[in-house]
């Protein structure tokens, strides 16, 4: 009975494998830690969620319920304004400027203003110089109309 609570516990509590790799394996983006996460960005306007490698925030539209990977969200009321993109295990690029990785979403909630799907831009940057959280998300913006980054 006691090997079988700890399976149940232990499959309850497992997590999915997130890793990227690049140049012929030679770089490594290691996400499983993080997998489970939801990261946010708050600014004064606006607040920005993003779970990696999984479409983990549900986005209430009219009378239908997205489910994505980021999202744009009314202060105070925490209310989604805009489900921002839809994770679909696509690979990033590795780029040797800046040895960042980057994640380019087209399918986000389509835009008001230019009738296409908004589009999301993620980067993962080493921080080695303040190991105070493995991962966080240190800004978000609407660059242009309906892209994001």
């Amino acid at each position: 009975m006691i090997a079988i609570l700890a399976l149940l516990f232990g499959i309850g509590y497992s997590q999915d494998s997130c890793v990227y790799s690049a140049n012929d394996g030679n770089y490594v983006l290691n996400l499983t830690q993080i997998s489970r996460w939801t990261l946010e960005y708050e600014a004064p306007d606006h607040f920005y969620y993003y779970t990696p490698c999984r479409n983990g925030l549900r986005c209430t539209q009219g009378g239908a319920l997205f489910a994505a990977n980021a999202q744009e969200s009314q202060p105070g009321s925490n209310q989604c304004l805009h489900w921002l993109a839809v994770d679909h295990h696509e690979k990033p690029q590795y780029s040797f400027v800046g040895a960042a990785w980057r994640f380019g979403y087209e399918d986000g909630q389509l835009c008001d203003v230019t009738q296409e799907p908004r589009k999301t831009t993620i980067y993962y940057h080493c921080d080695d110089v303040s190991n105070q959280s493995p991962a966080r998300l240190e800004t978000a913006y609407e660059s242009s109309t309906c892209n994001y980054y």
